[in-house]
């Protein structure tokens, strides 16, 4: 840390266990923020408030590749560190990770015998880290699936907003030729009336009409 001639220095050298337990915390968190963000926005509500991605075949899709990711082996690492499990994370109903019962005094015990088990587990190649990594890729990426189903949205907006408005003239229209229709049918209906009036007033006037002499 600074220049100290003729004073003898220790340095100890070893793991940090605790930022690796803190990097695992870390990543428990951010999953189970998205999982969260995922049950509101597909949630199934009686009162009508029901998220607005509810149904969705993409978002769907996207959490049974995490979920499969997560929760499946990683073959190239230690067999006895080769799961979440193995070093105490479960999923709880909701699908948000947790350390089960004693989960995280197992955790504890592998980074104090096993410790580079716990880096093949997420970093291998085939590793739970590595291949999130990939799966998100995958949906996160320009012209990547989150980015081709914006399109297609976008394509729905824009002929939606098309027919809306292709349907507003359409009314506009029609109703212009329903006015012009009850103007017309006014207009008949008020020379019907002067015609019947001329007409009473012609036959009023006949000798014997109406009972007259």
């Amino acid at each position: 840390l600074k220049a100290a001639p003729g004073v003898e220095q220790t340095m100890s050298v070893g793991t940090d266990k605790t930022a690796v337990k803190d990097q695992i915390n870390e990543f428990m968190e951010a999953y189970n923020t998205f999982v969260k963000e995922v049950n509101k926005l597909t949630e199934n509500s009686p009162d009508g408030k029901s998220g607005a991605l509810i149904g969705d075949s993409t978002i769907r899709g996207l959490m049974n590749s995490l979920q499969t990711t997560i929760g499946s082996a990683v073959g190239s690492a230690d067999p006895a560190v080769s799961t979440l499990y193995s070093v105490g994370i479960t999923f709880d109903q909701d699908g948000l990770l947790e350390f089960g019962t004693g989960g995280e005094e197992r955790l504890d015990k592998v980074l104090e015998n096993n410790f580079d088990s716990v880096s093949k587990l997420f970093t291998n190649a085939d590793g739970i880290g590595t291949r999130l990594d990939q799966t998100l890729e995958q949906y996160t990426q320009a012209g990547g699936i989150i980015s081709t189903r914006e399109d297609v949205f976008e394509d729905r907006k824009e002929n939606l907003t098309k027919e809306k408005e292709d349907f507003d003239r359409y009314m506009s229209s029609y109703e212009d030729t329903l006015r012009q229709q009850y103007a017309g049918l006014d207009s008949t209906l008020a020379q019907l009336n002067r015609t019947q009036q001329y007409l009473a007033g012609q036959l009023a006037n006949l000798p014997g009409f109406g009972g007259g002499s």
